[in-house]
């Protein structure tokens, strides 16, 4: 019943047809390159950084990193309350630090991410965007299934930071295309959605052609499977990985 429940969930969404296909694929066709994540983490420990050796590499300098909670108590408590009143757990907060700083060392004015829950990478990304007129975040997420979490993502930014944010709530596979309409380009993409090697290699593709030339791919949980490796290759770079919380980050510039 419950996974009646979960398909009936999956079908009423955008395109749920094709969410539902790529599910049984990732069972079937895809099911030796979805179970590579120890393939994936041994190529990930191998070359690993920290994130102040990432910004240093990227940047040929040393960095003085100013903690982004520091540098913005007031939001910060904003999102101490908002978890606390929100009545389930929507995952954790990621590298904003990272996010942030690279936002302000590429003075980024056009920003994709996917993924959104709690918003704290929105968050992290927005409070550098609005020192910076014309800037724009546009972010995509699929509430989780059957939660019911559709009218709390996103619930950590601040209201005054939404003037330049552009939020779809709904899979890659729909909310890509929708995406790609609004930015013509982007300096920096995000990827924290879709985990799965076959939801990567459908994303990867898109969001790297939307990227500029300079610009930032940075992608989130690369230790699941192989498949940010697999697209290194592919567009010809050598990335950098980060270690961050017993997990790994991946990036590179174009």
């Amino acid at each position: 019943m419950s996974k009646l429940k979960t398909l009936s969930w999956f079908l009423k969404q955008p395109r749920g047809t094709v969410l539902v296909k790529n599910l049984l694929l990732q069972k079937t066709l895809y099911r030796k390159k979805e179970n590579t994540a120890p393939e994936s983490v041994k190529w990930c420990s191998d070359q690993a950084v920290t994130t102040r050796e990432a910004i240093e590499m990227i940047t040929g300098k040393t960095f003085s990193i100013t903690s982004i909670r520091s540098l913005f108590p007031e939001e910060f408590n904003y999102v101490d309350k908002m978890i606390k009143e929100t009545p389930f757990t929507m995952g954790g907060a990621g590298d904003t630090q990272l996010l942030y700083d690279f936002c302000e060392i590429t003075q980024a004015t056009k920003v994709l991410e996917t993924g959104v829950a709690y918003g704290w990478s929105s968050l992290a990304i927005l409070l550098s965007l609005k020192k910076r007129i014309q800037s724009k975040l546009v972010s995509t997420d699929m509430p989780y299934a059957k939660m019911g979490n559709e009218n709390f993502v996103g619930i950590i930014v601040p209201e005054e930071l939404k003037a330049n944010w552009v939020l779809i709530p709904e899979a890659d596979i729909s909310a890509l295309p929708k995406a790609l309409k609004i930015l013509d380009s982007a300096d920096i993409i995000h990827y924290d959605s879709d985990k799965s090697y076959i939801g990567r290699m459908y994303a990867y593709p898109l969001l790297y052609k939307l990227l500029r030339k300079g610009g930032l791919f940075i992608s989130d949980d690369i230790q699941d499977n192989i498949a940010f490796k697999e697209f290194c290759e592919q567009v010809h770079v050598n990335p950098i990985i980060i270690s961050f919380e017993n997990k790994f980050i991946g990036l590179f510039i174009k």
